[in-house]
This record gives C-alpha cells, structure tokens and sequence, in this order.
C-alpha cells in the first residue's frame, strides 16, 4: 500500500506546494515547527503579546539605561511611552496604561531616538525631549525658554605706549619732500612696535583694543551645538582713534621727540535679563563665545604714511599715520561696510572660541565679564585672516539647504535611523522667528521693556515676529550690525517700549557675499538709536509662508538631528517610505552610510561618505513601486519589501524575489519565531511567511498600517510579534487537495497522528473530485471531540478518486501537536 502524506503547509518560493503530489494547501492558525527529533509538525498560534488598548502608534524603541527598554509610542498628538521591561509584575492579565510624555501641539508624523534623547516631528516642527533614568522622567529641551544673551562691548581704561625719542639719518628740510627709506623703516618699525604693545597689553587684562565680530553658541551635554547667534560688531566708543595722523615734534628737524600712542581697550560682558532655569542648565553643557579676528588700525605689510609739517611757530615735524590704518574700520572709511560683509560671509572659517561659559549659570540673570583666552593677541596673524575672508570666493549655498539649516528648522514626515545618522523626507522648511531685539543691544538700562522684532521678505506677504521682554536690561543702543539668516530678507524693524516711550526704527537688509544672510551695517560703525517715536506698543502679525518640500531629504547626526550633513532630492517623485541599508563588510566601504527611499518613481538607494558632509547622491534601484510605509520592514538584517503582488529582498545590487503571488501591503516581522505577517488593508486578510520552512499559513488577527518591526497595531491594540499570550482554545482550519491524476486511485483508509489534549466541535471533511465533477456530499465526515492521544485512523469505504480534498477545522487546546496526516491507497 502506498500513501500521500499531506504537507505542514509546504509551499515553495512562489507559494505553490513543493511536492507534487500536493496541488494546494490551506492552514489557518496552525504554524509549522520541528521538534527535537526534527520531525516537522503544526500547533496553534497564540495571541501576539497585548502591550497597551487604544490605537497606540509605535514610533521608536529606544534604551537609555543598560535594564530599560522603552517603546515610543504616540496617538494623533500624545506621546507616550510603553515599558519593556517593567520591573514590577503586573497585578493582571490587562496590558499596561501607556505613560503620557506630552500632548504636542500637532498630530505626531514620525520620531528618532538616541541614547536617552528623543526628537518628536509634527507639522510645527521638532520637539527634544530627554529622558532621565533616575527618576524615570522626560524633559522637553525647549531652547527658546533659554534666556537671549546680549554681548556688550564695556569700555575700560585707555593702555597706552611711549616710542621713545629717535635720531634720523640726517636732517630734513620742509622742502625735501619724503624720508629716506631707511628713516621711512625706521619710523614705521617704531608704530608697529607701539601698536604690537597695545594689543599685548589689551589681551594681558583679558580686553581687546579693535572691532571684531562676536557672538556665542549654546553646546549640549553630547557636545552638540544648539543654537547660535547673530554675528555682532563690537568696540570702543573711539577704537579707530588711531587711524587719525600722529604729530611728532622735532627741535632740531632730525630728532623726533618722544611720543606717545594709546587705544580704549574693551572686554566682553554676558547679559542676560532672566535667569537661566534649571531644567535647561542640566541639558546646556556650557555657552561658547566666538570672535573673528580684530579689524586693527595697523598692518605689519604695510608702511606708515609720513609727511612734513611746514614750519610754524610750534616745533611739530612730522605727520604719520599707522600702517595700514586707511583700511581700518573707521566712520571715515568709506570702504568699511562692505569690509564687514565679506568677513560676516567668511565667519564660520576665521572665528574662534575665546571664552567659555560653564553652568551653573546662578540663580540670577547672567551679568560677567568671562575670561578671555590671551593666546589671540597677535595683530598679524588677525590681519591675515582677515585679509583670507575679504579675498575669499563667495559660494552660494543652496537655497533649499539654507531653508532647512539652523537656525531655520524643518518637519519631517518621514524618517529612518542608523546607529549614527537620522534620514529626513518628506520635509517642510519652517522659517526661523528671527533673533530677539536684545541680542543686538549694544548697551542697557535696568528698566523693564518689551521689544518686536519684525523682519519682511522680498515676497512682500510674508514676515516673522520675535517678541521679548524683560524686568531689566532694557536695550538702549543697537549695534551697528544687524542680520537675519537668509538672503532674501529685505528689511528689519524693530519696535522698543521701555520707560514710558515706544521707539522704532526700521533698516534696510542687504544679502551678504555668501548669500547666508542679510544685513545692515552702519556706516558709523557705532551703536545706532531707534529714532521714530509711537504712541503705543503694538505687536506686528507674523506671516511666515512654510515652504514644502516632499522631495528633499536631509541627513543629520544622531545626535544632533538639527545639524544638517548631507542634502538630497529624489526629483518628482513621492517619498512614501525611508529604510537604511544594512552596511556592508568591506573595509572601503565601512564609512559609507546608505539609505533606500521609496518613491513614486521607484527605489532609490541613497549614499553619502559619513566622514564628511556633502550632498547626497541618488542612485535608482528599481523601477518597482509599494503602496504604503508599512510594506517595508528588517528581517534577519535584510530590508524586506511588497512591491505589487512580489515579496523582495532590497540589496544594493537590486531586488531579489522571495515570494510572488500574495496580495499585502502592510509588514511586520517577528524575530523570535522567524515569522514575516502581511496584511491586505483592504480585505483585512494576514497571511505568515517563514523564511526558514518557506511555508505560509493565514492567522485571524490583522495588521494595521502602521508598524515599527515587531511591534504593530492589531486591531485596536498594540502587540508585540515576538510574544504570545496562551488561550483557553484557538480555532484552527487545515485544507488540502491532491493532485489530480489520470487514473482513479483507490484511497482506503486516512490516518491523522496528533496530540491534542481536548477538542471542541471539530469537524473533517474528506471529498472526492473526478475531473470537472465534485462529489455532492462528502466521502468522509468525522466529528471530532474530546482529547486525541494516539494515532487515529479513518478506513475509507470504496473511495475511488483522481484528487481528494480534505478539510480539518475546529477549536483546540494551544498545546495541541498534529504531527502527519496520511492518504493510503492501493488495490490492496
């Protein structure tokens, strides 16, 4: 006698059975598995692990202690988040209430998560929040609750330099016209010394004798930069003093009597109107202070400018003017604004740090003088860089990069995370409110005040507003720099109220050289006053117009997901989903981090070198399309994606085929029992692939379209794939049809080897199908009930058949085992 044994749901690369004398197979909540014999068979699933009720959007998993396991989750505006790991024994079988993080202002797109920081899109924007382990808190890094600092020039005594007396090579007559060039040497070695003196005196006393450019940066605990401010030109009320002639007398028209050079030194002060809350001193690791070089009135490459003083009653002789001082700043110098334009677009490659503030930063508002590295008090080495950004090429950077820069932000409505990168899609820029009035004070009262800040575009219908206010520091000048971070700003109005008086005054913006910001500088080079009075206080409207990008995508830091490294576009098409690629082993290609994005167009594999930043380059894989975000997901390390009615693989090298023949379009994978679930949204219908067994059954439970890997929505629950909870009883369904064959077999008896510890209200159904004919009525039906401990065979009375189709359903315990299941037939 020879047998059929029906297969464990064998099904081959394109689902159909693998062995012939199988034509199709159905098994429904019965998963197959080997034993320790490596005997395959089928038991029932269980229940995918309940972790909270509520359609609770899984975003990211995050771990910011070694013993804790966090899951992300959000619906439509509340954030929330699911412990792992509870430390705690639940007190019942009910799944845990997720705990509120925040209620956000906008519907939450997508999340990304490092260490124990949290960044949180919505169509507003990011939100930070970090987690703190100790006392299993969360605190939102909110930095425009951080206090605006004013960088104040304060004006100290004068230091000051005697050039002792000197004898020329011989006498001079008013008529003789020049000095000798060994005298003009001579003459101009003596002002380059005095002034190199002034500078080291200056910086000895941790002060300054020259403009310069400053501003500062607030760094994060992971070092991070998290914000910077506008640049600022600051000085002395008189720091072009000595770009004015210098009048040496002479008794004898050849010795210069000795003479003498001083400059008003400043040094910097930190102000700020409020002090700096707690929540953010634990979360700002220290506030930076940058300056370009000093703009000096003397230049070491130059010569001093001397001319005889006719004879008068008096003993003067000589007029000089410093070396290089008709190209300091000077309200004189006509040249002097654009001088600043071209530094202000070369600042980021010639500005240092000088000072560092580190907290805590008191409980009263920030009023110190920080001590000022000495090291940069070198007037030549100032003058050559300042010299390298006034000849420096301007670039223009891109327009939709500069949109999306800081301090301009962006919202995102896709994402996808590496160990060390963050991909943004689907991007808005967001313009940036503009800098507070108070970080361009120049000097301040201690009067209360309220200031607007309102800055229009060259659109003429769109603007944006920064409001502040203080109990004290009232800002009473402005400096003679003023910007806002994009070129296509084209005016600045600020309105002040303070002391009784409203003031306002409205400059005009110019696009610097690099096209990064545009400016207003006053040919004064001195604090300017707001010269219009107003009756009352009024509050311009912000009208900022977000710009939508569906095709950009930026690559941040982990860390610092607002710094941008890499800019790329995927052209026309839609993004509908991002997914990293797993990296590869190859020592040239370690540093390379690659993205995929789905589109519209097809599947794009996106690289860039993470060493450096640059743009990222788009390469297409694939012309083939998926219909959500949900039809991607990571099994065993591989991107796994539907794409039509094929199941593929995603490599660098293309795609390669899984499965085809399966309608879904939403995945999850469970790591812990190998399974890959695919849901058709529209039918509702899930069927389970193995990639171990190759097989798929169907299961009753149905995926909603979003899922983070083994975390989904089912239903209205959030589950957890790779756990399942047991059952009293599951209903399970096993069908199976022969293949059909030329002659009639004679089919005699049917065995099912299974362990099952109770069944209820099971049914078999054995059918006979000839051809085109199905038999009316069943060839063998069998109720089944109670518990099946040892083999049970079914003798089949003259069933004579081409093809034979069998069905088995019904409720059985979870521990149920069906090991074979066996056609017999012959002439026997």
């Amino acid at each position: 006698m020879e047998k059929i044994t029906l297969p464990a749901v064998a099904v081959d690369a394109s689902l159909r059975p693998a062995n012939r004398e199988i034509s199709a197979t159905l098994s429904h909540n019965l998963r197959q598995s080997i034993d320790s014999t490596g005997t395959s068979r089928l038991q029932p699933v269980g229940a995918p692990l309940k972790l909270a009720s509520g359609r609770w959007r899984p975003l990211v998993s995050i771990r910011p202690a070694d013993s804790l396991s966090l899951l992300i989750v959000a619906d439509a505006c509340d954030l929330a988040y699911v412990d792992l790991n509870p430390a705690v024994e639940p007190v019942s079988d009910d799944p845990q209430e997720p705990l509120l993080i925040a209620s956000l202002p906008g519907e939450i797109l997508c999340a990304a998560a490092d260490g124990c920081k949290l960044t949180v899109m919505t169509a507003a924007g990011a939100q930070t929040f970090v987690f703190d382990p100790d006392d299993c808190s969360w605190r939102t890094l909110d930095l425009s609750s951080f206090p605006a600092l004013s960088l104040i020039a304060e004006t100290l005594a004068d230091v000051s330099f005697t050039v002792p007396s000197r004898r020329l090579s011989h006498s001079y007559s008013t008529a003789d016209g020049s000095l000798s060039d060994g005298d003009l040497r001579a003459v101009t070695s003596d002002l380059r010394r005095a002034y190199r003196s002034l500078c080291l005196q200056a910086a000895a006393n941790g002060a300054f004798c020259a403009p310069m450019l400053c501003r500062y940066r607030l760094i994060g605990r992971s070092g991070e930069v998290l914000f910077t401010s506008a640049p600022l030109l600051l000085s002395a009320p008189d720091s072009s003093r000595l770009t004015a002639p210098i009048t040496v007398t002479s008794t004898d028209r050849r010795t210069l009597a000795a003479y003498e050079l001083s400059l008003p030194q400043w040094r910097l002060r930190l102000l700020s109107s409020e002090a700096v809350p707690d929540a953010l001193t634990s979360l700002v690791s220290r506030i930076e202070l940058l300056a370009s070089p000093q703009f000096h009135s003397c230049d070491s490459s130059s010569e001093a400018s001397v001319s005889f003083v006719r004879a008068a009653a008096s003993d003067a002789f000589l007029s000089l003017t410093l070396p290089g001082a008709s190209a300091a700043l000077s309200p004189s110098s006509c040249n002097a604004p654009a001088r600043v334009r071209r530094v202000v677009a070369s600042i980021s490659n010639i500005e240092r740090v000088i000072a560092v503030v580190n907290p805590p930063f008191g409980t009263q508002p920030l009023d110190i003088c920080p001590a000022v590295d000495g090291r940069f008090s070198d007037f030549d080495r100032d003058n050559r860089l300042i010299a390298r950004a006034l000849n420096a090429d301007s670039t223009t950077p891109d327009w939709n990069q500069l949109r999306l820069a800081p301090p301009h932000r962006f919202a995102a409505s896709l994402c996808a995370s590496s160990s060390e990168q963050t991909l943004w899609g689907g991007l808005t820029a967001l313009r940036f409110d503009g800098f507070p009035a108070e970080i361009f004070a120049a000097s301040r009262s201690s009067a209360s005040w309220h200031a607007a800040v309102e800055v229009t575009f060259a659109s003429s219908d769109e603007s944006v507003v920064a409001v502040s206010q203080g109990l004290t520091g009232a800002p009473l000048t402005l400096g003679p720099l003023l910007s806002y971070p994009s070129p296509d700003a084209v005016s600045m109005t600020i309105t002040l109220s303070s002391a009784g008086s409203v003031r306002r005054r409205t400059f005009s913006l110019t696009p610097d050289p690099s096209g990064r910001f545009a400016l207003y500088v006053d040919p004064s080079m001195s604090p300017v006053s707001l010269t219009e009075t107003l009756s009352a206080f009024v509050i311009p409207p912000s009208r900022p117009r977000p710009l939508s990008m569906p095709s950009a995508l930026v690559l941040t830091a982990a860390a610092e997901p607002a710094a941008l490294m890499a800019h790329g576009s995927t052209g026309d098409d839609r993004l509908i989903a991002l997914a990293p690629a797993a990296r590869t082993n190859s020592d040239w290609d370690f540093s390379n981090q690659r993205f995929f994005a789905f589109t519209s167009g097809g599947i794009f594999c996106l690289s860039t070198l993470a060493s450096r930043q640059s743009d990222m380059k788009a390469k297409l894989v694939d012309t083939s399309v998926i219909n959500s975000p949900a039809a991607v997901t990571q099994v065993q390390g591989a991107l796994w994606a539907m794409t039509g009615s094929r199941l593929v693989s995603v490599g660098l090298s293309g795609l390669q085929l899984i499965a085809e023949g399966i309608v879904a379009d939403a995945l999850a994978y469970s790591p812990a029992f190998g399974e890959l679930w695919l849901t058709d949204s529209l039918t509702g219908a899930t069927s389970v692939y193995s990639p171990a067994f190759r097989t798929l059954y169907t299961r009753d439970e149905a995926l909603s379209s979003v899922s983070l890997n083994r975390y989904v929505l089912v239903g209205d629950s959030l589950v957890d794939l790779s756990a399942e909870q047991p059952q009293p009883s599951v209903y399970v369904r096993y069908d199976c049809r022969t293949a059909p064959t030329v002659d009639f077999r004679r089919f005699r008896s049917l065995c099912l080897d299974a362990n099952v510890s109770w069944i209820g209200s099971a049914t078999l159904f054995l059918r006979r199908i000839n051809g085109v004919d199905v038999e009316p009525r069943s060839t063998l039906t069998c109720s089944l009930s109670g518990a099946l401990r040892s083999l049970l065979r079914l003798p089949l009375v003259a069933c004579r058949a081409r093809c034979l189709e069998l069905s088995v359903q019904g409720r059985v315990t979870p521990d149920s085992l069906i090991s074979n299941i066996d056609l017999n037939y012959g002439n026997i």
